[in-house]
């Protein structure tokens, strides 16, 4: 059997060195041992090289490996996974060459995923891809992690069964991150946002559309989802009405690209009437406050007033803002 031993070898020189530091310490009076605490640090120092159980000594030839490493591939074959993860463990970490700690340390990962210890296999696929990303298989390992996410998503091989889509959201993240852009797919992608949104953080979820947008500008129910959340944002802090005119834009592009017979068009001409209205009810608050008789900009108010009739006629703030252009302004639109 292959083991690791570790060895404390201390030297004649070295046992000689420290009988001689214990004798000087005695005989050396109180006031004068203020040196001494140097003189042991030195000793330590020279001392130390001659201790091996203080690092591991790293094999300098595949062969010495060959023991370990059947061993290994049996505890896999035979399903015992955790067995296994720690002797490739083991292997990765006594490796001079680096494209075989990847390999091993790959291998120990996915052990890691077939016994439900996705805690520790999260670490090890982080590590791989820090540590050895011209060593991997992208294909492989992107397949891998989405494996683990799914495990967290679902509670599988969480604490108590607990669905864990923090975690999820990590994993996919360091897909779209740290992967070569031919490795990270659509679903990768769509995956990440809904992740994102069901944890609560919809900006970062709007990115991630925009950006698969920007890849594929013919993903128009990811469109359509972009200008729904782009809508929700506009009822937090939209003084100037931009991130509604955005949703605007997102909704009439995915109008203009789609047919009649789409599925999700109704859907979409619905949203298109709400925002007009939102924006049309603005423009006439704005309108409004301007007419109150400490602002008295009248013109202004008017302004507003035409330009809402003008861009949002069906609407019910248009036929309010016709009512106050004839009885205000003796305006007739």
């Amino acid at each position: 059997m292959f083991e690791l031993d570790a060895h404390i070898e201390f030297s004649h020189t070295n046992f000689l060195f420290f009988h001689a530091l214990i004798s000087m310490t005695r005989k050396t009076p109180m006031k004068k041992r203020r040196f001494l605490p140097f003189l042991i640090l030195a000793g330590l120092f020279l001392c130390l090289p001659g201790c091996t159980f203080l690092y591991e000594s790293r094999a300098t030839h595949p062969e010495d490996l060959q023991p370990l490493r059947l061993q290994a591939e049996q505890a896999e074959a035979e399903g015992r996974y955790k067995v296994a993860a720690k002797a490739y463990g083991k292997l990765a970490r006594v490796s001079i060459s680096k494209a075989v700690a990847a390999e091993f340390y790959a291998r120990r990962a996915k052990c890691q995923l077939l016994a439900g210890k996705i805690n520790p296999a999260k670490a090890s696929y982080e590590e791989l891809l820090k540590n050895y990303p011209l060593y991997i298989s992208y294909e492989q390992t992107v397949e891998e992690l989405r494996q683990l996410a799914e495990c967290f998503e679902s509670g599988k091989g969480t604490f108590l069964g607990l669905r864990d889509p923090y975690n999820a959201v990590d994993i996919y993240q360091t897909i779209v991150r740290e992967t070569p852009a031919v490795h990270v797919s659509l679903k990768d992608r769509m995956k990440l946002a809904e992740l994102l949104l069901k944890i609560g953080r919809q900006e970062e979820a709007a990115n991630v559309y925009k950006g698969i947008l920007k890849q594929d500008p013919e993903q128009h129910e990811t469109r359509l989802k972009l200008a729904v959340l782009l809508e929700e944002f506009s009822h937090k802090g939209d003084g100037d009405g931009r991130k509604l005119r955005a949703a605007t834009r997102e909704i009439n592009a995915f109008l203009q690209k789609t047919d009649a017979a789409h599925p999700n068009r109704a859907d979409a001409e619905a949203l298109l009437l709400k925002m007009q209205n939102t924006e049309a009810t603005r423009m006439l608050n704005l309108a409004k406050f301007y007419m109150l008789p400490r602002h008295k900009r009248d013109e202004t108010a008017k302004k507003y007033l035409v330009d809402l009739i003008r861009e949002f006629p069906n609407t019910e703030a248009a036929k309010e803002a016709r009512q106050i252009l004839e009885e205000k302004f003796e305006t007739k639109p």
